[in-house]
């Protein structure tokens, strides 16, 4: 993922420009993402993450950086959220995801670092609130403990 210089101050805020989408050079699964998500408001990526979570958690892998930020925050609120009871693969797809952005999660914004940090915390210490049995998906208090945001 190839990061911007100057992160915008509405990163959060509002709907990433088709500008922002084509920051970076495009494969396969950043069109499929593309598809998706783009004009996605916050509550509509929300409800998207509530009905297939694995799905759509492979998209936020492949977006640009400013897009990758803004639905990540979807995806935390949908993992905060009594909605996303017994969705084992949404909370364990969240943890690899997080893992997955290794050193480029050390520039998403503070608020959103915040944002993702409560999500992890709350699916390290509620993993049978998820359904996720630790012989299939591990411990997740441990895989959870070996992520450095930081």
């Amino acid at each position: 993922m190839r990061l911007p210089k100057v992160l915008p101050s509405d990163l959060l805020t509002k709907l990433p420009r088709e500008s922002e989408w084509h920051s970076e050079e495009w494969t396969l699964d950043t069109t499929s993402a593309h598809k998706h998500f783009f004009g996605k408001s916050l509550e509509e990526a929300e409800m998207m993450f509530g009905e297939n979570s694995m799905l759509y958690q492979e998209d936020v892998m492949w977006m640009p950086f400013i897009p990758c930020c803004y639905y990540l925050q979807a995806y935390s609120r949908y993992l905060l959220s009594d909605d996303s009871a017994l969705d084992p693969d949404g909370a364990s797809c969240y943890i690899a995801l997080i893992d997955w952005l290794g050193e480029d999660a050390r520039r998403i914004p503070a608020n959103l670092s915040s944002l993702i940090q409560r999500t992890l915390l709350r699916i390290s210490t509620l993993q049978g609130f998820y359904g996720a049995d630790v012989a299939i998906y591990g411990s997740f208090e441990e895989r959870v403990g070996k992520i450095k945001l930081a």
